[in-house]
């Protein structure tokens, strides 16, 4: 064999051994988000953990404007009795 060819080979096999070795890296660090997502959050899967993040923003944005009304609330009461900012 032409040596061109076999270090094209060898480079090949380097790459491959890498592309390999990242492979394994990513597939344990998913593992490892997915025992996370499962203790932290009890979901199992991506789309569980979407939903459930879908779930606690609409919540989140009630909280939210319920805070901003009774604020609103307590500064008329407050502008009221006699209080300013």
């Amino acid at each position: 064999m032409d040596n061109k060819i076999l270090e094209r080979l060898n480079r090949l096999k380097e790459r491959v051994e890498r592309l390999k070795a990242e492979r394994a890296r990513l597939e344990g660090r998913r593992v490892e988000l997915v025992k996370r997502l499962e203790a932290e959050f009890g979901v199992k899967t991506l789309e569980q953990a979407e939903e459930k993040l879908s779930v606690l923003e609409r919540k989140m944005q009630a909280l939210r404007q319920e805070i901003d009304e009774r604020l609103e609330k307590l500064d008329r009461v407050l502008s009221r009795a006699g209080f300013e900012r």
